[in-house]
């Protein structure tokens, strides 16, 4: 859902683990599905996986299951991996509190892979890292 990935996002940029590395406000360098040619590193780049909405027997919950891949960008090793562990201990922390402007009720975060490549053209190192969150939105 689209409140749940605005929450997301919002949340992110506002924790100074991550700040540190990307920026605040609106020149935080955090993009939707790609980042624009020439962005400075480092950055993040959230693209959703999945959405699912929660079933029982009696219907649907109030519960969602969203999954998003973050890729995180740098220009050597080190940096990109602690930007991607920030994410993950960022979000880890945030479980059992409402987070952004749409109170996006995060009830558990799981890791589902991690994965890193080089890029040679622009010496770059990138490490994805695929969360998969449930959550409910609050009235």
């Amino acid at each position: 859902m689209k409140a749940f990935r605005e929450d997301l996002t919002t949340y992110l940029k506002s924790r100074a683990e991550i700040t540190s590395h990307i920026g605040t406000g609106v020149n935080a360098r955090m993009f939707p599905m790609i980042a624009p040619p020439g962005t400075d590193t480092p950055y993040i780049v959230v693209t959703q996986i999945s959405s699912n909405p929660d079933y029982h027997h009696s219907g649907r919950s109030d519960w969602n299951t969203e999954a998003y891949q973050f890729d995180c960008v740098a220009g050597n090793p080190d940096e990109v991996t602690t930007l991607s562990d920030a994410i993950e201990s960022v979000l880890e922390a945030a479980v059992g509190t409402s987070i952004g402007d749409n109170s996006s009720n995060l009830h558990s975060v799981a890791l589902n892979d991690v994965s890193e490549d080089f890029a040679n053209t622009g010496q770059t190192y990138r490490r994805m890292v695929d969360l998969t969150f449930n959550y409910t939105l609050s009235a």
